[in-house]
């Protein structure tokens, strides 16, 4: 009863030793005391008890007063803390009293209660609570326009609005798998057997000590280092004589058309967290490879939390030294953060029973780079930009095959690495990708680039059954998801597609995706359909635009270039 929020105990002790009865709380209130002469307490009048009987126990009588505190009292400095009846009348009086206060302080106490309240719960954990979300998430609009439709002026203030939308991040998360990886050591490639199963990675890798997992195909973390001495976006390998072999080819890939674009890695990092950049050249490195090849395999994943889409989460990386391409610097699986929602087996091999008890983690991949690379160190790939991005890594001393080669009859296309193989060796690539192969053939398409001074034989592309099957989508705001493509396809063509596959979105802030039709035919009919002008693109095939809410636009493009008849002139002509 002593910790009862409703009353409050006072000892009648003192009253009991001066031989008085104690004074019934019951009697002053309202309702009255019901046991009458009966009752044991005082009734209004201080009647005179034996003294013996001061020898009573503290607790054998008791009062009971209100919630308050303490009792009022002229006397507050009393030191035998008798209550007088005066003051009890008083106080139950004051406590039986209807309140005087507005319906605002009200309020006012209620919200205070409310507040308190609060605190006492939050007290419990150091952390906020999240905001409450909807179980249903309601449906995006379609951001397309009506067929027929035309926005009236564009605006290029949406574009740049769309372009820099950018998805929240679970910056705890990452938090706590950085502590997580730091509080328990991974296991090293030397002190687990099947973190080296085929003996791929060298022994610079694994004397880092890093949860190095090979992976094969059958048939085939240090914070960013600022450089200070110059803009990173000018260095050249200009330290060492192995460095200096790539010096050309290095501005030839800057001198793209499609550079700027790609290798816009300064921006990417300003918008997300977790990019690193190597640091500068210096006798640290200067016995390492001054070139590498390098391949990555990716797969998509999704935030559980924010439902953030990643297209090019790392799930393997393969690194060639380019000074001596038959040694393997790592070939690892690579953990993503976010649960896999594809992992494009048919692409490249991986499953998801080779991810179950991997490791190896971005953060590592990272710290391997940095261990090995340089602000000079030449990285050689094909689009390895796109690898770089994956890595979440600043680099800009790179030798880009796809930049290099050139596709015939089509001046400002990049080849396939699968085309580039066949024309320049006759060599056939397998249909799933093998990152370590692939890193190989891309460093020999760049030596044999070198030998020949340039002069080699433009790619010849290779069309594919399968391609004529589809229409490419690009120029996709971030607004736009899957369905809402599937869904304009249908309007626009009447055609209904067999699938629309996941919108690949790159640093630029838009994305690519393809529609596959049931057959060619179907393909042809839906581009057919689509009221707009055709207009041939830098590679010669035709695209038409389709108009958003917002004023802007996405491109489609057929995937092969349309053949020189009457026909196709009158197709190509003015908007019907």
């Amino acid at each position: 009863m002593a910790g009862s929020k409703k009353y409050k105990l006072f000892s009648a002790s003192s009253a009991l030793a001066n031989g008085e009865k104690p004074i019934c709380a019951f009697y002053l209130s309202e309702q009255g005391c019901t046991k009458g002469d009966a009752c044991k307490f005082s009734h209004g009048t201080t009647t005179v008890q034996p003294k013996q009987q001061s020898g009573l126990k503290d607790d054998a009588a008791s009062i009971i007063s209100s919630e308050s505190s303490s009792v009022p009292s002229d006397d507050d400095s009393s030191a035998d803390g008798d209550l007088k009846i005066e003051d009890l009348k008083k106080f139950v009086k004051k406590r039986d009293a209807p309140s005087s206060s507005t319906p605002e302080a009200g309020t006012a106490v209620e919200n205070a209660r409310e507040k308190k309240k609060a605190r006492r719960s939050n007290a419990s954990t150091p952390f906020t609570k999240p905001p409450v979300k909807s179980s249903t998430p309601s449906a995006k609009p379609n951001p397309f326009l009506p067929p027929g439709s035309r926005p009236t002026t564009p605006s290029a203030a949406k574009e740049k609005e769309l372009s820099s939308f950018t998805s929240p991040s679970s910056e705890k998360k990452k938090k706590k798998k950085e502590r997580t990886t730091k509080s328990s050591p991974a296991p090293t490639a030397a002190t687990t057997p099947e973190a080296v199963s085929n003996g791929a990675s060298s022994s610079f890798a694994l004397n880092l000590g890093l949860p190095i997992v090979s992976f094969s195909v059958s048939g085939g973390v240090g914070a960013s280092v600022s450089q200070k001495i110059c803009d990173p976006k000018e260095v050249l390998p200009l330290s060492t004589q192995q460095g200096k072999k790539w010096k050309d080819l290095v501005q030839l890939t800057r001198s793209h058309p499609r550079y700027e674009s790609s290798y816009r890695f300064s921006q990417t990092a300003e918008e997300s967290d977790g990019w690193v950049r190597a640091k500068a050249f210096g006798s640290w490195c200067a016995a390492f490879p001054q070139s590498i090849a390098i391949d990555c395999e990716m797969c998509a994943t999704k935030c559980p939390q924010t439902n953030t889409v990643n297209n090019s989460a790392l799930c393997r990386l393969s690194v060639i030294n380019g000074d001596n391409p038959s040694e393997v610097l790592i070939d690892t699986l690579v953990k993503p953060d976010w649960p896999v929602s594809d992992y494009r087996s048919r692409i490249n091999g991986i499953k998801e029973e080779h991810l179950a008890e991997v490791q190896f983690t971005l953060k590592h991949a990272q710290e391997f780079m940095q261990a090995l690379c340089s602000n000079e160190t030449v990285i050689i790939g094909h689009a390895v930009h796109n690898d770089l991005e994956a890595l979440k890594m600043e680099h800009y001393c790179c030798v880009d095959s796809a930049f290099i080669l050139k596709v015939k009859d089509e001046e400002h296309s990049c080849p396939s690495l699968k085309d580039s193989a066949k024309t320049l060796f006759g060599k056939d690539m397998p249909e799933i990708h093998d990152s370590v192969n692939d890193a190989r053939v891309s460093l020999e398409c760049m030596e044999h680039y070198l030998e020949k001074e340039g002069k080699v034989d433009p790619i010849v592309r290779s069309i594919r059954v399968n391609d004529r099957h589809k229409l490419f989508i690009h120029r996709i705001p971030k607004v736009c998801t899957v369905e809402h493509v599937f869904t304009m396809i249908q309007q626009y063509t009447f055609i209904v597609p067999s699938t629309v596959e996941p919108i690949d979105f790159s640093s630029s802030g838009f994305g690519k995706t393809y529609v596959v039709f049931e057959s060619a035919k179907h393909a042809y009919l839906a581009f057919d359909t689509i009221k707009a002008t055709a207009r041939p693109d830098k590679t010669g095939k035709l695209q038409k635009r389709v108009y958003l809410r917002n004023s802007e636009y996405v491109q489609i493009r057929q995937m092969v270039k349309p053949r020189i008849t009457k026909s196709s002139r009158s197709d190509s002509g003015d908007e019907r």
